[in-house]
């Protein structure tokens, strides 16, 4: 069965690969969750986080597909109409229907944010926005019109025996009774003007309704109302009857040792007992809720969907095919294993190139992870929300090293290992994490976002502020190389091509280069806005990656002198981190999980840059020169270069090119103002290859 499964996995990336630049992997699974409907067999769950996508189930949750839907918008709520088509409330873009939830269509929008959907017992649908107005359709959705204009949030339906229509709303609750055209307010004995009000049922005739960590009930019909508990302050985002109340909690709750998650009661909400049972510690809020039968299924704020089978008792991940998870950062181990680090839902493990994953959260106190990191000798290191971890077993077990959290890890040549820290500064251990030593005292302050290390073992690091700080001596002391004009910027990422060039990402400015070891700074990439990550990578044929504002990312291929938007169908996606394994495989941790992409594919079709066949030396021009000339050479490997001049007598005269280089075209300018008229030798060396010409300066 495993064999098959791969078998099919294999044969969906081939298939998508052809058609796609980017490939979303299988996983690391899970996101954030902010609208759920079941139908029997049938489960649909909507993406928070203004991500706008859509899964779908017709097996309980077993497997899931995810919709041709992505609006950059919240997905809120699902009800079917009369005529077998789905409607789905995706908040500030209106309504949406589909007849096999796999292509949707707009169908009505007014400006405002969309949020609960309900039906009569009619058939009639009802939709409320964020003020108040309530609209409803006597066609499956096809025309829309209003039919109460009232006031605050609207929140959610519930259609009571067939006879009554309950709408939670800011402040109220709404009643539409069978055979009376108008809705009323059903009254309170203690009412909050300031809270949005849910409603549920059960099975015995009572109807609930809850704001907050509040529950009241109703006995006849929602005329009067008794309160049944009251968490505080504490929130409580959804609730329903499922054999028993069950409660979605968002927040801490005031119980002792006890974080967010589930409630159960079984007094008509009069006592409430806790069961994570199956949940992973302090996994993200619970934010709604849906019931078939006898599953309940609960969608959290990044970690999926999770399914009960005894009413809430136990839960269990369902996530297989909802790959958006929250992903940070990735890195690949030395066996060349994918680790990929996720806000909200834990620390994930491949060890097939991102076709299956596995969750890795053993001894975790904390799903919040930021950054992981595997040294020489197979050590894992992880930094959570709770603090930082280490793994001597490959993954499979967690242990707490200390309570500092890491923004980033690196590693070094000599296997230490560096952690950026928010507001503490820059740390090194040099004994797999038991001592970390802090290295930067000359810091303006502490906030610490990106690290590298060139061939010469000189460190950059970048900061909050826009400041650039290098060190020749290993870390004991820093010199500011480069200081934004802007000191609200940062300096998010630093990266190291194979020619030395170094390029750094100015959260406000945009992609910076140094071609000459950080003393001097030119802007080579903006985009004109404020991203929240600007991640830049450099593989080893040279080529620069760089994530940009409005979800694009760009590649160049000379050195940053120009860009090419290669975005393609990773649109509304935003870019974390950049990685690349020994075979120049390209690996992508996004707000939806990790992507990847071949080395000849990940670079746009417009980069027409010509293949390098052999290494040449051209003759100078103009020649003879006085007192500039330009010389054109190529390389066709990747290797150290050196282009030397040199006079008559065999004495040199100055070195032109002295670093790595990437396969390609290139040029260098000579000046020989302070040289008297005569011939002149240049030489090119490459690797095996040399080749000298004569050039002649005239004055």
């Amino acid at each position: 069965m495993k064999l098959l499964l791969i078998l099919y996995l294999l044969a969906c990336l081939i298939n998508v690969s052809a058609q796609n630049k980017w490939l979303k992997l299988n996983g690391p699974q899970g996101c954030c969750i902010s609208g759920l409907f079941s139908c029997g067999d049938t489960i649909i769950a909507g993406s928070g986080l203004y991500k706008g996508l859509i899964f779908y189930s017709f097996d309980a949750g077993e497997r899931w597909q995810q919709s041709n839907i992505k609006l950059n918008d919240r997905i809120l709520s699902f009800i079917i109409a009369d005529d077998g088509s789905f409607i789905a409330a995706a908040s500030s873009n209106g309504l949406y229907n589909s007849f096999d939830l796999n292509t949707w269509s707009q169908i009505h929008k007014d400006g405002r944010y969309f949020i609960g959907l309900g039906k009569d017992w009619n058939g009639f649908l009802y939709a409320g926005n964020d003020i108040g107005k309530i609209y409803v359709s006597s066609d499956n959705g096809q025309t829309w019109t209003i039919s109460l204009n009232g006031s605050g949030n609207t929140s959610n339906f519930v259609l009571y025996k067939d006879s009554v229509l309950f709408l939670g709303g800011y402040s109220k609750i709404y009643r539409l009774q069978k055979n009376i055209s108008s809705w009323d307010i059903t009254s309170f004995d203690t009412l909050d003007l300031n809270a949005t009000y849910k409603v549920f049922s059960d099975t015995i005739g009572n109807i609930y309704t809850q704001m907050g960590g509040k529950i009241f009930i109703s006995t006849n019909v929602g005329n009067t109302w008794k309160l049944q508990s009251d968490f505080g302050a504490e929130e409580m985002y959804d609730c329903i009857y499922n054999n028993r109340i069950i409660g979605a909690f968002g927040d801490e709750t005031p119980w002792p040792g006890k974080e967010w998650g589930m409630a159960l009661s079984d007094d008509k909400a009069i006592t409430w007992r806790w069961d994570n049972n199956g949940m992973p510690s302090k996994f993200s809020a619970a934010i709604c809720l849906a019931k078939s039968s006898d599953n309940t299924y609960v969608g959290t704020n990044a970690a999926g969907v999770f399914k009960s089978t005894n009413f809430g008792d136990s839960w269990f991940p369902v996530n297989n095919g909802i790959n958006a998870a929250n992903t940070v950062s990735i890195n690949l181990d030395n066996e060349g294993n994918l680790w990929a680090a996720c806000w909200s839902n834990g620390l994930y493990k491949s060890t097939d190139k991102g076709l299956t994953w596995s969750l890795k959260n053993n001894g975790f106190t904390n799903s919040y992870l930021m950054s992981v990191i595997s040294d020489t000798t197979d050590i894992l290191i992880a930094s959570t929300e709770d603090g930082t971890f280490r793994s001597s077993d490959k993954g499979e077990n967690w242990g707490l090293l200390n309570s500092s959290f890491y923004y980033y890890f690196y590693k070094d040549k000599l296997n230490r290992i560096y952690g950026l820290s928010y507001g503490a500064g820059l740390y090194r251990t040099t004994d797999q994490g038991n001592n970390w030593t802090r290295l930067d005292n000359g810091f303006i302050n502490g906030y610490v976002f990106g690290f590298a290390i060139d061939s010469s073992n000189n460190i950059y690091t970048g900061t909050y502020g826009g400041a650039i700080y290098k060190s020749t001596d290993d870390g004991t002391s820093w010199t500011n190389v480069y200081q934004s004009s802007n000191s609200s910027s940062g300096i998010s990422c630093i990266a190291i091509a194979p020619n030395g060039n170094v390029f750094a990402a100015n959260i406000d400015e945009g992609i910076l280069r140094s071609t000459d070891n950080g003393l001097n700074w030119k802007l080579v990439k903006s985009d004109n806005g404020f991203p929240t990550t600007y991640p830049v990578n450099v593989n080893k044929k040279g080529v620069v990656f760089a994530g940009g504002v409005n979800s694009k990312f760009y590649s160049s291929t000379n050195n940053g002198d120009t860009w090419v938007d290669i975005t393609d169908n990773l649109a509304l996606t935003e870019v974390r981190d950049i990685k690349f394994d020994k075979d120049d495989k390209i690996y992508l941790a996004t707000d939806e999980s990790v992507w990847t992409s071949s080395p000849d594919s990940s670079v746009s079709v417009k980069d027409n840059s010509p293949i390098i066949q052999q290494y040449s030396l051209s003759q100078n021009f103009p020649n003879p020169f006085n007192p500039t000339t330009t010389i054109k050479y190529s390389i066709k490997d990747p290797g150290f270069v050196k282009l030397e001049v040199y006079d008559i007598l065999g004495r040199k005269v100055e070195t032109l090119v002295n670093e790595e280089k990437v396969e390609g075209d290139y040029e260098a300018n000579f000046n020989g103002r302070n040289l008297s008229s005569g011939v002149y030798i240049y030489r090119l060396t490459s690797g095996t290859f040399s080749q000298v010409k004569k050039m002649q300066l005239i004055k």
